[in-house]
């Protein structure tokens, strides 16, 4: 039937029509309040979710993992393991604390600026194929005590995140996540309203558009766009992407490429899920198996792992490039960024005293920059001295 017995029970609605977290702890069934025939509507989503989110735990089948290491850090146990068939990592970190966090990160990477990286991460939480319903992840994280669902997305790698109080909650809503990122539902409708479309007022819109709309003429963005593009060379196109996306590509970027870019980089084999707290591996291993069940054996199509190409060409000489960017007023001053390329990832110790090294020149007030060029006024203000030395700082700790 449609309506449960005894009626429809909807605790702790507000004004606004959402349900707090408490209420929708303790109640079965939660939802937006809207009108009559969206109540009806959005009634049937939630009760068919709830039921699909309500399986039989299932048994952890040891001869389907493999460890890969054990090691202690500080009296902490870290556990790797890897699906054998899929070929998916699992890192389990033993931390003594009552709330879990969990990190599933895709290793991706980008060559243009269409910005597919960013906008598979927001399509992913429409909806999957066995929970096609849009706020899913988000329901079922008030039940489980968890404050929603988040993702970024950097130059090589996606991370999806969630934090939950205490295991039980984690383990129920691990594999219906895991499901959304494996098997989006990533329609064509879901695109027109998240990543772009053209309004009734024949104006652009969209979520990422307008996010990003935001960004791209902000003196930050501007500058960290620009100084990509004279560090790296063509050669490294991965490193000069907007991973976000420019609007001039988020206009012409169709769902196919969406679609295919999933194909190729959401492959068991290219991710890697992190958990830290008090939860069982051979619980959360468990959880996993049931979604890896549907999970193709083919390998994807991708060539080969994301970065593993041509080493980064070395600048040549020196490169100097004065931005223009939109200000409201003339006295608002500019910025200065100093960039160069570091040690390699690999060489710990160089890379920390570099980070020291910047730290001490730019971290505060005291620093050694900000006393020369604020302090002391030979610079040309505390608004421009305070710009220089953080941007520099950062520049240089990457």
């Amino acid at each position: 039937p449609l309506w449960p017995k005894g009626g429809l029970k909807t605790p702790g609605f507000r004004r606004r029509g959402t349900v707090s977290p408490v209420a929708a702890a303790s109640s079965p069934l939660c939802f937006s309040l809207a009108s009559a025939a969206g109540v009806r509507n959005t009634f049937v989503a939630a009760a068919r979710g709830v039921k699909a989110m309500s399986p039989s735990v299932p048994k952890y089948d040891a001869s389907q993992w493999e460890a890969k290491f054990t090691v202690k850090y500080r009296d902490t146990p870290i556990k790797l393991v890897r699906h054998k068939r899929t070929g998916i990592h699992l890192c389990l970190v033993e931390v003594q604390s009552p709330t879990v966090h969990g990190y599933i990160s895709v290793h991706t990477e980008a060559t243009d600026d269409y910005g597919c990286p960013h906008t598979l991460e927001h399509l992913v939480f429409l909806g999957s194929k066995r929970y096609p319903y849009k706020g899913v992840l988000d329901l079922l994280a008030n039940q489980c005590l968890a404050q929603g669902t988040n993702a970024w997305t950097d130059v090589d790698n996606t991370t999806y995140t969630v934090e939950t109080a205490g295991a039980e909650g984690f383990l129920n809503i691990f594999p219906v996540y895991m499901d959304h990122l494996l098997f989006p539902t990533l329609t064509d409708s879901g695109f027109a309203t998240e990543i772009h479309h053209i309004d009734k007022d024949g104006k652009d819109a969209g979520v990422v558009y307008c996010e990003m709309q935001g960004r791209e003429n902000e003196m930050g963005d501007i500058m960290e766009y620009r100084k990509r593009h004279m560090l790296f060379s063509d050669k490294n196109l991965s490193l000069k992407a907007e991973t976000g996306g420019r609007l001039k590509e988020l206009r012409d970027i169709t769902n196919r490429r969406i679609q295919n870019f999933h194909k190729e980089y959401y492959a068991p084999h290219n991710m890697c899920a992190v958990v830290t707290g008090m939860v069982q591996m051979e619980d959360v291993c468990a959880r996993l198996q049931a979604v890896l069940e549907h999970a193709s054996d083919a390998p994807s199509p991708l060539p080969a792992r994301p970065f593993h190409g041509a080493g980064i060409e070395v600048l040549k000489q020196s490169k100097f490039e004065r931005v223009p960017f939109p200000s409201e007023d003339e006295e608002s001053g500019g910025s200065v960024s100093l960039s160069w390329h570091g040690p390699e990832w690999a060489d710990r110790e160089r890379y920390v005293a570099s980070s020291m090294l910047l730290t001490y020149l730019t971290k505060d007030s005291v620093s050694p920059l900000a006393q020369r060029f604020v302090e002391s006024g030979s610079g040309e203000g505390e608004n421009g001295g305070e710009s220089g030395g953080e941007s520099g700082g950062e520049s240089g700790g990457e």
